[in-house]
């Protein structure tokens, strides 16, 4: 960007800091920053870098700003994780997560932090409206050390420091707490805004939707802020906030399939957000949405995970266009990256091979999957079908790509292929809510070209020029600017966590998890007490000791001591080591239904049936009776099958 347009958006900015922008559909406060960082840059290469790397190293040296932390925090409700975040410094930031998240224990296991805290409740409930704005703008200046009363302007610019992208969220929205982190970390502005734009689910009307693509336009041209084109000073959008996934398409709108019903069809909302009015794109957008604690999951995978392990999946022939899309040299391009890359292709892309890995869950950092099929389905190379329900249980965090027509048709539903996924641990996904033909997709080798040098997952995954540009169906989820990059690229700094601040002897508030097992232990053993048990188990399974673990369930069962609480801790423990009988026997204890508690039923099928005897005791048909999935008649063929039941 040309140095006289950053002193123009710098003396914009600061008007903008002081004074917050009202309109009749729209509160807007920005609360922090946005450019290109130059900082660092010894000299200026003989020939540009590509728009898109600089983009990787902006968002490179804003995450080297302050050190990361050893440590993960965590929270019991909203007001106590506001209260944690803003104690991020420029001494350093830290993974701050909400306890009975049930993603939370992936995330803790794969960060495998030296220091696992957890705060007790502030005892207040969270700021809302104008207090909410307050607190976000003062968690911001603390993390980027600026004073209190010091303008955001000034702060930014004498720290070198101009971000790529800014934050939408609605005060009303429990979303906010990604949008939080994610300026906070970043050191972006957020934008309140407050207007109706449907469930997730939803399909609103083009109208709408172009309502709120002009006031994002809008918001984007009155700060100041150039934006309308790729490489120069905004280049993403965070939505963090509940909207529609789709939109009807309006007639003016440029679309890149000639077919008259697909005019009748839909568009992502996420693809409309960042283009200006003649359709062009500015920025990329990603999407996060939930409540308060899966919102804050989303957000820390996305700013804290590192990725070491890619797979990819195709069930595409080796026959243009399918070709295309082959795997095998992006596979390779990570290797050379440094990456982990394994693949599933051919014969090992299969359905009867998918299905007989998912016993014990995967455990990847990078999904990459080529396949047929809609929203509740998908095809690989057999033809046959995999429901949503044999979607893999996650044991890390994971970004993907999805080349697969309607998956995120309806994110919020777990029923669907791409809403499956995100219930089961992904932070970023790239998918389409409706068909999008191929060409609409960036094939698998050109994605990982792009992610080994930095470039962010969401927008590698993005056409950047031709018809495929076009405003279309491809949605994108998560924090646009989080990044799947080699570790050479990566600038985060991981430092000692000093220990948590103490008065007479005590911790003020924070209880260290590693410090308190041993009590737990000793205490479930002795009182033969399930509810310390379990806690115990949960600890085991955060700090990733599950062989302690199933030494200490099996203690547990052997005096007695085992009731329905360590029973619901132990499942996950006794599913990653492919203990069938012992998960029944803890599905057993724990006594909770399928629908109550889908994820542990989804790891006791997943494990169990292929495990059991030919002619499985009346005991164990009835625990897996018990556990029957709602809607999945497949769960329904086995216990007719196992009771002889034609």
């Amino acid at each position: 960007m040309r140095r006289s347009s950053i002193h123009v958006l710098l003396r914009v900015l600061r008007s903008i800091a002081r004074t917050p922008l009202r309109g009749r559909r729209t509160l807007l406060t920005l609360t922090a920053l946005a450019a290109p960082a130059c900082a660092g840059a010894a000299a200026t290469p003989a020939e540009p870098l590509h728009w898109a790397v600089q983009l990787g190293l902006r968002v490179a040296v804003a995450e080297s700003q302050a050190p990361i932390l050893d440590r993960v925090v965590l929270v019991p409700d909203a007001a106590t994780y506001l209260d944690e975040l803003s104690r991020w410094s420029p001494e350093g930031r830290w993974p701050v997560l909400f306890e009975e998240e049930p993603r939370t224990a992936i995330f803790v296991r794969r960060f495998a932090p030296a220091q696992l805290l957890r705060r007790e409740s502030v005892g207040a409930a969270a700021p809302t409206g104008a207090a909410l704005v307050e607190a976000s703008l003062a968690t911001i200046r603390h993390a980027w050390g600026l004073r209190p009363d010091e303008a955001l302007a000034e702060g930014f610019m004498a720290r070198q420091h101009i971000p790529a992208g800014i934050v939408i969220a609605s005060v009303a929205d429990p979303a906010w707490t990604a949008a939080l982190a994610i300026a906070a970390f970043r050191g972006q502005p957020i934008a309140w805004l407050e207007m109706p734009l449907g469930a997730p689910n939803d399909t609103i009307p083009a109208e709408q939707a172009a309502a709120f693509q002009r006031t994002v336009a809008e918001l984007l041209d009155g700060s100041g802020m150039e934006w309308r084109g790729l490489g120069d000073v905004i280049e993403t959008i965070a939505v963090c906030r509940t909207m529609a996934a789709r939109a009807g398409i309006a007639p003016t709108w440029t679309i890149p399939s000639p077919r008259p019903e697909d005019r009748r069809g839909t568009i992502a909302m996420t693809d409309l957000i960042g283009r200006a009015p003649d359709g062009s794109r500015g920025a990329f957008c990603g999407w996060i949405f939930g409540d308060a604690a899966s919102a804050a999951y989303m957000a820390m995978s996305g700013l804290f995970s590192t990725v070491r392990a890619a797979t990819f999946v195709s069930g595409y022939r080796d026959e243009p266009p399918w070709s295309a899309f082959d795997p095998g040299p992006g596979a390779e391009i990570l290797r050379r990256a440094g990456f982990e890359a394994r693949m599933r292709t051919g014969p090992a892309g299969d359905v009867e091979t998918w299905r007989r890995s998912l016993p014990r869950g995967w455990k990847t950092d990078l999904l990459l999957v080529n396949s047929g099929g809609n929203a509740e389905y998908m095809i690989l190379a057999n033809d046959a079908q995999l429901r949503a329900h044999e979607m893999p249980l996650l044991d890390a965090p994971v970004a993907m790509q999805m080349v697969h027509s309607w998956s995120l048709r309806a994110p919020a539903s777990p029923g669907t292929i791409g809403g499956r996924f995100l219930r089961n641990g992904a932070y970023a996904y790239v998918g389409s809510v409706e068909e999008p033909f191929l060409p609409a997709f960036v094939p698998p080798s050109i994605v990982a070209d792009r992610l080994s040098v930095g470039v962010p997952l969401l927008v590698a995954a993005r056409h950047w020029e031709g018809d495929g540009s076009s405003l279309w169906r491809v949605a994108t989820i998560g924090d646009p600017l989080a990044r799947c990059a080699p570790e050479a690229h990566d600038r985060r700094r991981r430092i000692a966590a000093p220990a948590p601040a103490t008065e007479d002897g005590r911790t003020k508030g924070t209880i260290d998890l590693r410090t308190r097992l041993p009590e737990l232990l000793r205490g479930a053993v002795a009182g033969r007490d399930d509810a310390q048990g379990a806690e115990a188990l949960r600890i085991l399974e955060l700090l990733g000791e599950d062989g302690s673990a199933r030494a200490f369930w099996a203690e547990l069962v052997r005096i007695d001591g085992a009731g329905s609480a360590s029973g619901r801790a132990a499942i996950p423990i006794l599913f990653r080591a492919g203990d069938a009988e012992g998960l029944l026997e803890a599905w057993r204890r724990a006594r909770v239904t399928a629908a109550a508690e889908p994820l542990l039923a989804d790891m006791l099928w997943h494990l169990v049936p292929d495990r059991l005897a030919a002619a499985p005791s009346a005991e164990s048909i009835d625990a897996m009776t018990d556990a029957v999935r709602p809607g999945v008649e497949s769960d329904l063929a086995r216990i007719r099958a196992w009771r002889g039941v034609p």
